[in-house]
C-alpha cells in the first residue's frame, strides 16, 4: 500500500519540480528584459545629457560668433603663496580656434593647452566627450543657476584633459573653467566680459589659478623665478586686467 502511494504522488513531484523550474526561468527572463530596458533607458539618458551639452556649447558659440579675435593690452599680475611677485604689461592675441598668443618683455608665448581663454569651439570639435553635470533647473545645481558641462578629452589626445564648464544661461559665457591633467595637476580660470558689438563679447579680466597655468603662460625663465622656491602645494595665480576707462562690464 506505502508503495502504491508513493507512485501515486510521483507525478504531483514531478510537476512542482516542473513549476518551479519555469517560475526560474520566466524570474530569469523578466531579469534580462529588465535589465535591457534599463540600458536602453540608460543610453537614451546618456544620449540626452550629450545632447544638452551640444546645445549649450552651440549657444555659446553662437553668442560670441562675431569674436573671431582680438588683440588687447593687458596687465598681468603675478601671485604666489598670497603675495604679488610680477606685475608687467603685456600684449594678447586671440583667434579662432583656440590660438592665443601673450608678449611678455619682448618674448611671445603660445599656451598650448587651451587654457586662460576658454574657446568653446575647441569643445565641438569632436575631440570630447561631452555631458551635462548640472543645468539651471537642476535642484543641485548652483546658486547661481549656471549650467556645468563635463568635457573629458578622448583617448589618445595629445594633452588629455578633464574640464568642467560654468556657463552662464542669460548670456550664454563661459565664466569659470576647471581643468585636471592625467597627472592630477588642477587650475581654475574665472572670466569677466565686456560687451563690444552684436554677439561679441572681450574679456574685461581673468583669473587663472594653478601652477599649470603659470608654466603654461608664462617665459621659462620668470616660471624659474617665481616657481624655483616654491613647493607644489604653493597656491599660484594670475590676474589680468584688460580695463582701458571706463569699459561696459557685463
Amino acid at each position: 500500500m506505502k508503495l502504491f502511494l508513493l507512485n501515486k504522488n510521483f507525478p504531483t513531484r514531478i510537476h512542482r519540480t516542473l513549476s518551479a523550474c519555469i517560475a526560474v526561468v520566466v524570474i530569469a527572463l523578466w531579469g534580462l528584459e529588465a535589465s535591457a530596458i534599463a540600458a536602453v533607458l540608460s543610453g537614451n539618458e546618456i544620449q540626452k545629457h550629450t545632447g544638452d551639452a551640444e546645445m549649450v556649447l552651440a549657444n555659446t558659440l553662437e553668442a560670441q560668433e562675431n569674436l573671431t579675435g582680438f588683440d588687447l593690452p593687458a596687465t598681468a599680475r603675478v601671485y604666489v603663496g598670497g603675495h604679488r611677485v610680477l606685475t608687467a604689461n603685456i600684449e594678447v592675441s586671440a583667434s579662432r580656434p583656440n590660438h592665443v598668443a601673450v608678449k611678455w618683455l619682448g618674448v611671445t608665448i603660445h599656451p598650448r593647452k587651451g587654457l586662460i581663454f576658454i574657446d568653446p569651439q575647441q569643445f565641438v570639435s569632436g575631440d570630447y566627450m561631452l555631458s551635462v553635470v548640472a543645468s539651471p533647473d537642476d535642484a543641485q545645481a548652483t546658486s547661481q543657476s549656471q549650467w556645468i558641462l563635463s568635457a573629458v578629452s578622448l583617448p589618445g589626445s595629445a594633452f588629455p584633459l578633464r574640464w568642467t564648464l560654468y556657463v552662464d544661461p542669460d548670456r550664454w559665457l563661459i565664466v569659470r573653467a576647471e581643468v585636471v591633467t592625467p597627472d592630477s595637476d588642477n587650475c581654475a580660470i574665472e572670466a569677466s566680459y565686456r560687451r563690444a558689438g552684436y554677439r561679441r563679447w572681450e574679456p574685461l579680466s581673468v583669473r587663472a589659478e594653478g601652477r599649470m597655468v603659470l608654466q603654461e603662460f608664462l617665459p621659462d625663465f620668470l616660471v624659474g623665478l617665481i616657481l624655483g622656491s616654491a613647493t607644489d602645494e604653493t597656491p599660484a595665480y594670475v590676474d589680468l586686467d584688460f580695463s582701458q576707462g571706463e569699459p561696459e562690464e557685463a
